[in-house]
């Protein structure tokens, strides 16, 4: 994997690598597309699984985004491991500037 190759002082930004991404538990016909949480950021950080994420879902608006895009809210998944888990080589990323570890 690419992101593997890269010291701790690079990472790969893009939504795979966010935070507030997370692939559908439900499949997708769309080759690449995550779903964005950014505006459940708190209710998000408290997804660490699969029985998480559905209850999560229930009653959540978000956006469809593929894979690379980056929007100007991206934070390293580094406090949550979210539907698919951590991703690795962010897990030593700080925490974006005014946001504490959870």
């Amino acid at each position: 994997m690419l992101q593997k190759s890269l010291t701790t002082t690079y990472y790969l930004k893009s939504c795979f690598t966010c935070q507030y991404a997370d692939y559908s538990p439900y499949g997708s016909d769309d080759y690449g597309l995550m779903l964005c949480y950014v505006r459940h950021k708190e209710d998000c950080l408290k997804v660490n699984s699969k029985d998480d994420y559905f209850a999560f879902l229930e009653e959540k608006d978000f956006d469809g985004r593929q894979e690379t895009y980056l929007c100007s809210q991206y934070s390293p998944r580094n406090r949550a491991g979210g539907y698919r888990g951590y991703v690795e080589g962010t897990m030593d990323c700080p925490a974006p500037e005014g946001e504490g570890m959870a």
